[in-house]
């Protein structure tokens, strides 16, 4: 407890109130475990030294850019491991959407230097994302896809794709590990390139997430496109474990009074 016997002391408890962790109620907030189950049997447990799981299943850890160092300074978040939480935030979904659902072909877009200015995010933010919402509203596609900069700075295209009534075509050529490579006939944008995969899920997921590194810049706003009757989460269990016994790697989450364990069963 904070006992203000000075304005100062109050503003401090005041800012801590509403910056570094905001308290919640039971109803808001009873799980400190979650069990997460992978399509090959494995299962992930996390475990906090909170109950931070509410029953909507969401983290409710409140971690804003200041905060309030031990000495009473009010500092700021490093904005460099904020974008590298982000970024696995993001991974982390991507491979979660890529586990939850069953996919017909890995695919890769580049954009044509005559159909459009392959360096003009603005453009091609428009024309693609219109493209994708007219397969998937008169093709009925899944997709999940990450957009990339070649290193000349021009935009390309790693997805997943669920094709529903999309059509391919034989391109005549074979991918690196002797599978048929096809090409898209609805994209128009440029050229594409579609491999079947199996249902390996695992080595799909990575695949994706692949994509997704310290260097992954959000050219659309986002780090990833998802669009279809996507299932975006893995099956989960919810429970409270006893934090001090549970053995697992332990890590703080910075600036919080939080901790966190995680461990792999397979």
């Amino acid at each position: 407890m904070i006992i203000a016997t000075n304005n100062t002391q109050l503003d401090r408890k005041e800012v801590i109130k509403a910056n570094i962790y905001k308290p919640l109620t039971r109803a808001e907030s009873h799980f400190n475990a979650r069990y997460k189950y992978y399509p090959d049997g494995s299962t992930h447990i996390t475990v906090f030294n909170k109950c931070i799981f509410n029953p909507n299943h969401v983290e409710k850890i409140k971690r804003p850019h200041r905060y309030i160092s031990p000495s009473g300074s009010i500092g700021h978040y490093d904005m460099e491991s904020i974008r590298d939480d982000s970024i696995k935030r993001s991974c982390d979904n991507i491979t979660e959407i890529a586990l939850a659902n069953d996919w017909d072909c890995m695919a890769t877009f580049t954009l044509s230097s005559e159909k459009i200015d392959r360096y003009d995010v603005p453009v091609i933010q428009k024309k693609f994302c219109k493209w994708l919402n007219n397969i998937r509203q008169r093709k009925n596609v899944e997709y999940i896809i990450v957009p990339e900069y070649h290193k000349d700075g021009a935009v390309h295209f790693h997805g997943l794709l669920k094709l529903g009534k999309l059509e391919l075509i034989d391109s005549g050529k074979r991918d690196p590990s002797d599978r048929t490579a096809y090409n898209i006939l609805d994209y128009k944008l440029g050229f594409s390139v579609a491999v079947l995969i199996d249902n390996n899920k695992m080595a799909i997921s990575r695949y994706i997430a692949k994509y997704i590194t310290k260097d992954t810049r959000k050219i659309f706003g986002k780090f990833y496109l998802a669009g279809g009757n996507l299932k975006r989460k893995l099956p989960c269990d919810y429970d409270n474990l006893d934090y001090d016994a549970f053995e697992g790697k332990q890590y703080p989450i910075e600036h919080t009074n939080i901790l966190v364990k995680y461990a792999y069963i397979k």
